[in-house]
């Protein structure tokens, strides 16, 4: 449960005072808190751990991290889950000198679920070459520094602002922030997978991310979702849903192992004429 989660993390590196922030009822005083101390090396604090519920209906929410307290014209580093812009999507990025780089998009249906879930633990580990990114210890991302990386031992800041650029709000509410060393959380579970980003993602998700279907809409969505279900029958499958007119889909099963199972299974059968492709719901992290 959540309180368990909570309760099993570290309580010395917890930052007080940080309590069930509602980000839009706070939107004239937006939440911005000093991290202090930032190791690279392991000896003392180099990731954020931000516990937050996203509305279902939210249309995006976001967390900035910087290097000056208030400044909003120099970003290091820019995270935006949208879920409905362009059927939803991921964009990471940074700003300098008030303006914003080249993005980095990835389609959100690629990633572990964010939004209407409750509870949901955003960690973000800043290492020497870039900021690695997860969501229930699933990794979502990795950007690499854009901007010279602060110095070891110095302070970093955390922004959550209610508002994007042009004044669409980005609801969510913030239950607690952590601030402390990666290996602090080692053994915890739905934190850190934290693998290195040139290695195969770990195994801890139990969603799968399926593509190669023909593209349908309307009925014929419930028609795609039921024969696949029948193909995925026994397997371990507890749900699948199709995006409409996109050509791919989700399985959720019961455990990681079933998942594991399902891929060395179903990798390459063919279903209505097509060859599926069937991988871990997340992003690889690969630069874009």
């Amino acid at each position: 449960t959540d309180a368990v989660f909570i309760k099993e993390l570290p309580s010395e590196y917890t930052v007080s005072g940080i309590r069930d922030f509602d980000v839009m009822a706070h939107a004239e005083s937006p939440l911005g808190q000093e991290l202090k101390n930032l190791q690279y090396d392991g000896s003392g604090p180099d990731t954020l751990v931000v516990t937050a519920t996203v509305p279902a209906d939210s249309d995006k929410f976001a967390l900035n991290l910087v290097k000056n307290s208030g400044s909003l014209e120099d970003i290091m580093f820019h995270f935006s889950p949208r879920q409905f812009e362009r059927g939803g999507r991921l964009i990471i990025n940074n700003k300098v000198n008030g303006i914003w780089g080249r993005d980095q998009r990835t389609d959100i249906h690629m990633l572990p679920k964010m939004f209407g879930l409750g509870r949901v633990h955003y960690a973000f580990q800043i290492n020497h070459d870039g900021f690695r990114m997860s969501a229930n210890g699933c990794l979502v991302h990795f950007f690499e520094h854009r901007i010279e990386p602060p110095e070891p031992g110095s302070s970093i800041h955390v922004q959550v602002p209610p508002f994007d650029d042009y004044e669409h709000p980005q609801p969510w509410n913030i239950h607690s922030l952590w601030w402390g060393p990666a290996s602090s959380l080692e053994g915890v579970p739905n934190v850190l997978p934290m693998i290195p980003i040139n290695r195969a993602p770990a195994m801890e998700c139990k969603d799968g991310f399926i593509t190669g279907m023909p593209k349908v809409s309307g009925e014929e969505v419930k028609h795609q979702e039921a024969q696949l279900a029948q193909l995925f029958a026994g397997s371990g499958a507890i749900k699948v849903s199709v995006i409409p007119d996109k050509g791919y889909g989700f399985v959720e099963f019961t455990s990681p192992t079933d998942l594991r199972a399902a891929i060395q299974k179903y990798n390459g059968v063919l279903f209505q004429e097509e060859r599926l492709r069937l991988i871990i719901s997340r992003s690889s992290g690969a630069k874009r």
